[in-house]
């Protein structure tokens, strides 16, 4: 297209294009209006009907979405050749033809899930859950994913629908504290009877390990190649505190153990 052809066709739609322009600015203001004006009052219904933040982060999201389609739409309806478009985006059969062909896409799908993340509620913002391997606490979930801040600081998004398809563990649920694990290999020559009251000892004083029914206890689950293994279980009162407990505990039962002479093996 030479340049004299570019002249004449923007000449031709100025008027369109201009109004095109104006639509996607009224379009963006009127979406943050919205935006702005739903956080605001989504928060005070949530407040006095109870509902959690979850679900009224993802309704507002999808109302703003709704208001870029309405401008979307709007913009195409303004070009004859791509009127039928538009047309097609509210008619009945051609809408039901578009949501089938997106349903089959990593969008909508994703969209879906969450959806029905918000509905039945797994988890909400702020708990703290394990997906698949990852744990960590929601921090947001998005149309698209699931935001969670792990240990270290940093965000992971998780695809919704990847999410829906994982199995979920929510540690704040219900009853917050939960029995941890140690695994400990001891040398077959160590005094296993010795070796485990040592770790209930060291378990015993750390503060943050709660005394409850026979816990913590040791026990012997594998004896292996070169190494017996030993199990120390305890509870303590929320998962959160879980990896700073167990490497005070690791530490104070390597303390001991050098004392007493009990030898450790790596496998």
């Amino acid at each position: 297209m030479t340049k004299m052809e570019i002249l004449n066709f923007i000449s031709g739609y100025w008027d369109k294009i201009f109004l095109t322009l104006v639509i996607a600015v009224v379009t963006i203001a009127v979406a943050r209006l919205i935006k702005i004006i739903l956080k605001r009052e989504l928060v005070r219904i949530s407040r006095t009907l109870g509902v959690d933040e979850t679900t009224y982060a993802l309704v507002r999201r999808l109302i703003v979405a709704f208001v870029y389609l309405i401008g979307f739409v709007a913009m195409l309806s303004l070009f004859p050749s791509l009127r039928d478009l538009s047309t097609a985006l509210f008619a009945g059969a051609g809408f039901a033809g578009i949501i089938v062909g997106f349903a089959a896409k990593d969008a909508f799908s994703n969209i879906v899930s969450g959806l029905f993340l918000a509905i039945f509620h797994p988890f909400r913002v702020n708990d703290y859950v394990m997906i698949g391997n990852e744990y960590g606490q929601i921090v947001d979930i998005t149309l698209r994913d699931t935001v969670i801040k792990r240990s270290d600081n940093t965000l992971l998004l998780i695809p919704n629908s990847i999410v829906s398809n994982q199995q979920i563990i929510n540690y704040t649920e219900g009853d917050p504290k939960i029995i941890w694990n140690i695994d400990v290999n001891v040398t077959y020559d160590s005094d296993i009877d010795k070796a485990k009251k040592l770790m209930i000892e060291e378990a015993k004083t750390h503060p943050e390990i709660m005394i409850i029914d026979n816990l913590p206890e040791v026990t012997t689950i594998e004896l292996g190649d070169f190494a017996i293994k030993l199990r120390l279980s305890f509870w303590i009162k929320n998962r959160q505190s879980a990896s700073t407990i167990s490497g005070d505990i690791q530490d104070m039962i390597k303390k001991r153990f050098d004392r007493e002479g009990i030898k450790f093996r790596v496998r």
